[in-house]
């Protein structure tokens, strides 16, 4: 039976039985770490679909661990117009940004129910400065999420609009299958059209004619919030796709 993907889900008190820490996408810690960052954490915090944890010029924000569902870091333009910068899922760690206590040059909202484990910024701080392997490891984390900006920039920039949208299907998916949470070529999938056109640079209408062209061919399909790949080789050869920064990250 297929597991319940959407619904906010409860961490452990104890961080050191967070299933999370398991998957093999996620860089190990020692115990010792694992205490102190079970030390460092303050409240869980649930959260409704399409509710904002901060927006961008907030003061500096708490980080989350994203511990069930999914949310999406954005920008706004003055005129209203959105560009979702990056998909988060579980294990994803919110809000870290180069300048740690200045305001948020970034936004964040849910997609689907969704719970996250808080670290107050001065209790992270704290625990860095005694920490020297937790604070490489967060430079770890920026450098691991500028890889996958850059990919994002590369294919709204350079990539046709056909191999943009194949890249951001398969990279949403290897990424659910790092986490174990696919099942075989599937996996859950909330986002609507409207969410990859703010993440691709494209009007809605069109991913809506992109999309219906990839079934056609054989090679997607979205239905019941879920995400089909019939042909994952196909549609990884003519996107142009490659996994490389989809490494071993770190989580708070």
């Amino acid at each position: 039976m297929r597991h319940r993907p959407f619904r906010a889900q409860s961490p452990p008190n104890d961080c050191r039985n967070c299933p999370l820490r398991r998957l093999p996408m996620i860089a190990p810690v020692t115990s010792e770490e694992i205490k102190a960052i079970g030390r460092a954490r303050g409240e869980v915090r649930y959260y409704r679909p399409h509710a904002t944890l901060y927006y961008e010029g907030d003061p500096g924000s708490d980080l989350f661990t994203l511990f069930s569902g999914w949310a999406f870091s954005f920008q706004m333009l003055r005129d209203g117009r959105r560009q979702i910068l990056r998909f988060m899922l579980p294990g994803d760690v919110i809000g870290v940004q180069p300048d740690l206590v200045g305001p948020m040059d970034h936004g964040v909202e849910t997609v689907t129910d969704a719970s996250a484990c808080v670290f107050r910024r001065d209790a992270l701080r704290e625990l860095l400065a005694h920490d020297p392997e937790l604070s490489w490891q967060l430079v770890w984390l920026l450098a691991h999420d500028q890889a996958l900006l850059r990919e994002h920039l590369t294919g709204i920039g350079r990539r046709h609009v056909t191999e943009r949208l194949g890249c951001l299907l398969l990279e949403i998916y290897h990424r659910m299958a790092r986490r174990d949470m696919a099942e075989g070529t599937s996996c859950p999938f909330p986002l609507t059209q409207t969410h990859l056109a703010d993440a691709l640079g494209l009007a809605s209408a069109h991913v809506s004619r992109l999309l219906r062209r990839l079934r056609e061919d054989g090679y997607v399909t979205i239905k019941s919030g879920w995400l089909h790949l019939h042909d994952l080789d196909g549609l990884t050869e003519i996107s142009q796709f490659d996994d490389r920064t989809l490494t071993r990250r770190p989580m708070l």
